[in-house]
């Protein structure tokens, strides 16, 4: 369950609330972008899909469940055949289609999320990468403060009187405690784990398909 923990990031938490809320109405699209910008790549060697794509696929199946079917477009642009630095991973669930997208090519971000329903709209600002930060060895503090206002998404959508209404949705802090506490759980009192093992085999089902396609663009 090391690589589920993702799903209980603030702004992953903000979308499910939503999702949840009913005001988007039937949920039709939904983009995850998580992009940067590496003139070389982000590595000369295959890893992405597995140090960074196994959360954002995850959090799509943690929400929607096991697709219908997918379209994995995977492609080795810096280090063909050898790096796996660009890669938009489809998810179909009858009427919805979800989208996992990662560039080394994106000077420009996208929204961190888009959703779009039957009823409304909703999104996301940009990620704020901690990737170029000095990394520090030992335990890691996670802030238990809210995200600030810039943070927040926009949730717009059509009420039942049929007027628009126009949100700003707050995003909180992360829970990644809540993995350990269920897992506690389930192993004290037999509940079902809050990652079930099903979903962990069809992410890594997908990554290794995502790979091979990566592995493909040898010249």
């Amino acid at each position: 369950m090391a690589n589920q923990n993702r799903r209980f990031d603030a702004d992953f938490l903000a979308v499910k609330e939503v999702v949840e809320s009913g005001k988007l109405g039937e949920l039709v699209r939904l983009e995850s972008h998580y992009d940067y910008y590496k003139s070389n790549g982000w590595y000369d060697h295959l890893g992405t899909l597995y140090n960074l794509g196994v959360h954002t696929v995850d959090q799509i199946i943690s929400l929607l469940g096991m697709p219908d079917r997918t379209n994995l477009d995977v492609r080795s642009i810096h280090h063909p055949g050898e790096g796996d630095d660009y890669y938009d991973l489809e998810f179909f669930y009858g009427n919805c289609k979800a989208s996992v997208n990662t560039s080394m090519c994106v000077l420009i971000d996208y929204p961190r999320f888009t959703l779009h329903g039957t009823r409304g709209s909703f999104t996301l600002p940009p990620v704020i990468h901690n990737s170029g930060k000095k990394k520090t060895v030992g335990r890691h503090s996670i802030s238990t403060d809210p995200a600030p206002k810039d943070r927040w998404g926009t949730l717009v959508y059509m009420n039942d009187a049929g007027v628009k209404v126009t949100e700003r949705v707050p995003v909180g802090c992360p829970h990644y405690e809540r993995i350990y506490d269920t897992l506690i759980n389930a192993i004290e009192n037999g509940v079902e784990k809050c990652v079930r093992d099903e979903e962990v085999v069809k992410v890594l089902e997908i990554l290794e398909e995502a790979t091979e396609i990566a592995e493909s663009w040898k010249e």
